[in-house]
Parts: C-alpha cells; structure tokens; sequence
C-alpha cells in the first residue's frame, strides 16, 4: 500500500493523498480506483483535512465519478 508521510496529510496534499492510496488498494484488490475506502482509511487515521468520499453524497454535490478534486471543492 502506498506509504503516508505527514506531509501527505496537508491541506495542500490531501486529495492527491487520498487518490494514490485508493488507486493502491485498487491494484491490490483488483478495481481500478477505490476512493470510498481510501478516504475513510485516511480520515479514520488522520481526521482533518480528509473528506470521506460517499457515492450518494457525490450525486447531491452533481459532481463526476472518482473525481475526488471536484468532490472536495463542492464539499
């Protein structure tokens, strides 16, 4: 899995933080991107900047699938 640095965890970082760890576990367990669990792994273990990302709250926010950017900014 990909390693996290506390440098990771930024407000600057997050986000691309959260994407490399969910295309990790992705290539691990075979899917190509797993951002609901990256996410939560990521704020279970850091908290804050981290947004969880939840496909039915992505669907209120009327942004695209697995676009974590765009999800966070409409957050």
């Amino acid at each position: 899995m990909a390693s996290v640095t506390p440098d990771d965890t930024s407000e600057a970082r997050f986000a691309a933080t959260t994407i490399t760890v969910a295309r990790a576990i992705g290539t691990a367990y075979g899917h190509r991107l797993n951002l609901a669990a990256a996410s939560k792994l990521l704020w279970v273990t850091y908290r804050h900047p981290f947004v969880i990302y939840d496909s039915v709250v992505r669907r209120h926010l009327g942004t695209r699938p697995d676009d974590y950017a765009a999800y966070v900014s409409a957050w």
